[in-house]
């Protein structure tokens, strides 16, 4: 449903780093930043299975620990992921 567009890596040593950090997902993980194809509906994305297939071919699933979309950029969090398990332009359904 989605292309990455970008990735952030949420730890806590990231939130002690920048106290006031308005992370809206707890635990360590990866928020996704998403180029949706056409409007996509992110409500009740929380707890599905997610496909995200790598530009190299190779595909995963993970499940959705939590979505939200700030200023219009959509966004989902996977919790105990890592900024390789999901490259820039890998292509995202759920």
């Amino acid at each position: 449903m989605g292309r990455v567009i970008d990735t952030i890596s949420i730890t806590d040593d990231l939130r002690q780093r920048v106290p006031g950090l308005d992370v809206p997902f707890k635990g360590n993980g990866l928020q996704v930043i998403l180029d949706f194809k056409e409007n996509t509906d992110m409500s009740g994305t929380t707890g599905k299975r997610a496909t995200i297939l790598r530009p190299d071919g190779s595909a995963t699933t993970w499940i959705i620990a939590g979505s939200v979309v700030r200023h219009g950029v959509p966004a989902i969090f996977f919790e105990g992921m890592l900024a390789a398990d999901v490259p820039r332009l890998s292509e995202i359904t759920w």
